[in-house]
């Protein structure tokens, strides 16, 4: 993502959303109704999880979730001097590359 990119942030659109919609032209007295307002405006949108689902479901999010084959090219894989070793204990730990020192 670019530096300063907020229309890629979905916690910007939320942030936007309870501005217009529950902050919009209003004067508080005190920091703890700031509080207790923002807290109501954060439960009524938590419950609208269609509202929610419309801010914050970019199509670039979406397809990061959708699972991708892993292609790899073994002759440039090999030639990096990355070679398959089990790292661990045979008791179910996960297998890692490691590099070959």
């Amino acid at each position: 993502m670019p530096p300063y990119s907020p229309q890629l942030n979905p916690a910007e659109h939320l942030w936007e959303e309870i501005r217009e919609k529950w902050f919009t032209n209003l004067v508080f007295d005190s920091l703890t109704a700031i509080e207790n307002h923002l807290a109501e405006a954060l439960r009524t949108l938590e419950l609208n999880q269609d509202k929610i689902r419309s801010l914050t479901s970019f199509d670039w999010i979406i397809d990061l979730r959708k699972p991708r084959p892993l292609a790899v090219d073994a002759k440039r894989f090999y030639r990096s001097g990355v070679v398959p070793k089990r790292l661990g204990s045979s008791s179910g730990e996960s297998s890692v590359w490691a590099s070959a020192d």
